[in-house]
C-alpha cells in the first residue's frame, strides 16, 4: 500500500465502509510506515473529518473519540529505552483508528500474551464524590440532581452542573471555632468545588481536600492529599495556603499562594510530592528539612524523605493532562502508568516478581474503556492476568 491508498482507506474508514482486507492491508502498511508519512495521514484525517456530512449510520461515539485524539495528537516519534519500537506511532495510529481493543490484533486474538477471567471493557472514571459536613454526616455527590444539598455555618451548599458551590445563605453567628468539611473523591471519581473564598479547585481520582465553611482568619488554609489542581481567587491581604499531607514517602509540605495557578500530586503511593506551576508564583516548602522555593510559571518543585527540595522546568500540559481528559504517559515507566490505571478504573494492579519495567511516551484520552489501555501493554509485550476481583497481575516474562 502506498501513502495515496494510505488515505482512500482513511475515507471509507471514517465513512464506515470499509472490507477487512482492506483494514489488514492498512494495518501492515501502518507498522512500517516513515514517521513524516503517519504525520500527513494525522493532518490528512483533519480534513477528512471536516468534509464527512454526519450520518446516521456513522458510529458517532466512534468519530468523536478519534477526532478528540486527533486533536490532541503530538506528532513526534518518542525513542523508548531499551527497546527499538516506535511506540507512540503505534498508540497514535491505534487512536487514529480509534477500535476498542484492536492494536496491531483484533480484540480476540489469543497470542499467549495474556489470560483473562474478567471483562476488561471496564469503563473509565466519572464525576463523582463524596462531601463530608461538620458534623460527620456524608453526602454522595454521585446522583444528586442540581440544587441546595446541605447548609453549613449559615452557606447554601449547592450542586450545579458537576461543581460544588457556598453561597450566602443568613448571617453566620459568631464563633470562634471554624467549621470545616472535606470534599474526596474515590477511585474512579473527579470533581470539582469553588471554595468559600472564590478558589476553583479540581480534585483528580482517590483524592481529597479539607476547608473551611468561612475563612475568616489572615489567611486562607487547606489541607490536600491525592492530586489537586487549584485557581486561586486574588486576595493579597489574605495568603491561600496548602497543607500537603505527609505519606509514607514524604512528611509532606506547605504552599503559599496569593493569586495563581498550580497543579499539587501528593498521592500516597507515588514516590515523591510535585508542585507545578502554570500562572503566578508560589512558595513550596519542604516540612522535613524546612527548604523552600519560589517557584515561576512552568517550574516544578520536588521533595521526598529520599530526596531534597528540587525545581524544574517542567512541560505544564503534560502534568494538567488529567485535568484536560488525557493521560500523557511522556516519560512514564509501567508503574507509574499503572498507578494512573488504578486510580482511574478502579482496579488493583500487583506486580509480580521479575514483571518488566519499561518506558513509554505520548497521551490517549481517558475517555476509553480499559480494554483500549491493556491493548497498549499487549502490544508492547507485557504480559498481564485481569480477574474478577478487579484486580490486575503484571506477570513475569515466558509465564
Amino acid at each position: 500500500m502506498k501513502i495515496e491508498q494510505a488515505y482512500l482507506f482513511l475515507e471509507k474508514y471514517a465513512a464506515g465502509h470499509y472490507t477487512e482486507e482492506e483494514h489488514e492491508a492498512f494495518l501492515a502498511w501502518l507498522s512500517s510506515a516513515p514517521a513524516k508519512e503517519i504525520e500527513n495521514l494525522v493532518a490528512r484525517y483533519e480534513l477528512i473529518s471536516e468534509q464527512l456530512p454526519a450520518k446516521p449510520s456513522r458510529n458517532e461515539a466512534l468519530i468523536a473519540k478519534i477526532e478528540s485524539a486527533i486533536d490532541n495528537v503530538d506528532t513526534k516519534v518518542v525513542p523508548i529505552k531499551n527497546n527499538p519500537v516506535k511506540w507512540w506511532w503505534t498508540v497514535a495510529a491505534s487512536l487514529i483508528l480509534g477500535i476498542c481493543g484492536y492494536l496491531l490484533y483484533s480484540v480476540n486474538h489469543t497470542d499467549g500474551l495474556i489470560a483473562s477471567t474478567f471483562d476488561t471493557n471496564l469503563t473509565p472514571g466519572t464525576n463523582g464524590a463524596v462531601l463530608t459536613l461538620a458534623d460527620g454526616s456524608q453526602v454522595t455527590l454521585d446522583s444528586l440532581g442540581n440544587g441546595v444539598i446541605a447548609q453549613q455555618s449559615g452557606k447554601n451548599i449547592l450542586l450545579q452542573g458537576g461543581q460544588l458551590n457556598y453561597s450566602e445563605h443568613v448571617p453566620a453567628k459568631h464563633t470562634s471555632q471554624s467549621q470545616y468539611n472535606i470534599l474526596s473523591t474515590p477511585k474512579g471519581r473527579q470533581f470539582q468545588i469553588l471554595l468559600p473564598d472564590g478558589t476553583h479547585a479540581w480534585l483528580n481520582a482517590s483524592s481529597y481536600i479539607k476547608y473551611p465553611v468561612a475563612f475568616n482568619g489572615s489567611e486562607r488554609r487547606v489541607e490536600i492529599s491525592g492530586e489537586v489542581y487549584f485557581d486561586v481567587h486574588k486576595d493579597p491581604e489574605h495568603p491561600f495556603m496548602v497543607a500537603v499531607k505527609g505519606n509514607a514517602h514524604s512528611k509532606g509540605g506547605l504552599v503559599e499562594a496569593l493569586g495563581t495557578s498550580f497543579n499539587i500530586n501528593a498521592y500516597d503511593n507515588e514516590p515523591i510530592q510535585l508542585v507545578t506551576l502554570t500562572e503566578g508564583s508560589v512558595r513550596v516548602t519542604d516540612d522535613k528539612t524546612g527548604q523552600s522555593a519560589l517557584l515561576r510559571p512552568s517550574q516544578q518543585a520536588s521533595y521526598s524523605d529520599k530526596q531534597n527540595l528540587q525545581v524544574k522546568q517542567v512541560n505544564t500540559k503534560a502534568v494538567l493532562a488529567w485535568k484536560d481528559g488525557y493521560f500523557d504517559f511522556e516519560d512514564a515507566d509501567l508503574h507509574s502508568l499503572l498507578r494512573q490505571v488504578e486510580r482511574w478504573y478502579d482496579v488493583e494492579v500487583i506486580f509480580e516478581k521479575n514483571a518488566p519495567n519499561i518506558e513509554f511516551g505520548g497521551k490517549m484520552s481517558r475517555n476509553v474503556v480499559l480494554t483500549d489501555v491493556l491493548n497498549i501493554l499487549k502490544d508492547y509485550g507485557v504480559r498481564y492476568e485481569m480477574k474478577a476481583d478487579r484486580k490486575l497481575y503484571i506477570l513475569s516474562p515466558g509465564k
